[in-house]
C-alpha cells in the first residue's frame, strides 16, 4: 500500500474470489478512502444472453464485461475504442477463443452483478 499515492495492490489467493465489499472495509478501517478498484483477471469469455461474461474457472465467480462509456449513466457516448474492445471479444467467443486476461475496472454495486469496464485484454495461447 502506497498511502502518499493512494494506490493499493491486492493479490488473491489462487481459488479466492474477489470481495469488492470486504476490500472495501478493510481499507476504510485504516483510514484509506477507495475510489476506484482496477483487477486484471484471467477467464473464459461466455455469452449469456446478450451479456458477455468473464468467468474466472478456480472461482467460478463471473463478471459482465462493459466498455467505460456503457457502465456510465447519462450523455457519455460509447468511443469507437471501447465499443470495439467489446466486439472484438464476442468475436472472438463465436471463433472459439475464449481465454483471455482482461483489464479494468470493477463496478460493484448492491445487489447488482458485478462488472467489469474492459480497458484492454490479451489472448491467452492454449497449449498444445
Amino acid at each position: 500500500m502506497r498511502l502518499e499515492q493512494q494506490d493499493a495492490k491486492i493479490t488473491l489467493k489462487p481459488g479466492e474470489p474477489l470481495d469488492p465489499e470486504a476490500i472495501r472495509d478493510a481499507v476504510k478501517k485504516v483510514d484509506f478512502k477507495p475510489r476506484e478498484m482496477r483487477i486484471k483477471a484471467a477467464g473464459e469469455l461466455l455469452i449469456k444472453g446478450k451479456i458477455l461474461m468473464l468467468k474466472i474457472p478456480d472461482t467460478g465467480q463471473a463478471f459482465q464485461l462493459t466498455s467505460p462509456a456503457e457502465a456510465e449513466k447519462g450523455d457519455e457516448k460509447k468511443t469507437p475504442e471501447t465499443t470495439d474492445l467489446l466486439k472484438e471479444l464476442r468475436k472472438m467467443v463465436k471463433n472459439g477463443q475464449k481465454n483471455v486476461n482482461v483489464s479494468g475496472e470493477v463496478i460493484a454495486e448492491k445487489d447488482a452483478p458485478l462488472q467489469l469496464r474492459v480497458e484492454k485484454y490479451e489472448v491467452i495461447q492454449n497449449e498444445h
